[in-house]
């Protein structure tokens, strides 16, 4: 039987792990639809307010960075990053708001542990296009404003 990753090996490249590629797969599928995608940024914002984990819980604002910038991209208003990047993002949601994953969520401390590696290493990996989307987002209010 193949032995499971510890946290520290979790830091390597997650997008590339066998482990994760499940959830690559899925995310192909998702971010082709926007209720989808909606119900999954919700399902995971709800996710990390309420855990016990306050690393957890510190994850919240980014997630709903993250959900903005892939419903942007969903809705087509937003196309400054590559479809990669955003199939990476939504596999990362998916793994974090699955309760049996790699470390199943029941088990106290390393089950959400796991899953915030998988986030950290998502906003680690696209902190530059994150960086740009705040950016444009900020714009775009700008210029809301200014049309009146």
């Amino acid at each position: 039987m193949a032995r499971r990753p510890n946290l520290t090996q979790l830091r390597g490249n997650i997008a590339k792990a066998r482990f994760f590629r499940v959830y690559t797969d899925r995310a192909r599928r998702v971010v082709k639809d926007p209720t989808a995608i909606e119900e999954l940024v919700q399902h995971a914002r709800t996710k990390a307010s309420g855990s016990p984990n306050s690393k957890v819980r510190e994850l919240g604002d980014r997630i709903k960075l993250l959900g903005r910038l892939v419903r942007a991209y969903a809705n087509g208003t937003y196309r400054e990053i590559g479809v990669g990047n955003v199939v990476l993002i939504v596999a990362a949601i998916l793994y974090f708001v699955t309760p049996i994953d790699l470390i199943p969520d029941a088990i106290p401390g390393a089950g959400l542990m796991d899953d915030a590696t998988v986030l950290a290493f998502v906003l680690a990996k696209l902190e530059l296009e994150l960086d740009r989307f705040s950016m444009w987002e900020k714009d775009q209010a700008i210029d809301a404003i200014s049309r009146g």
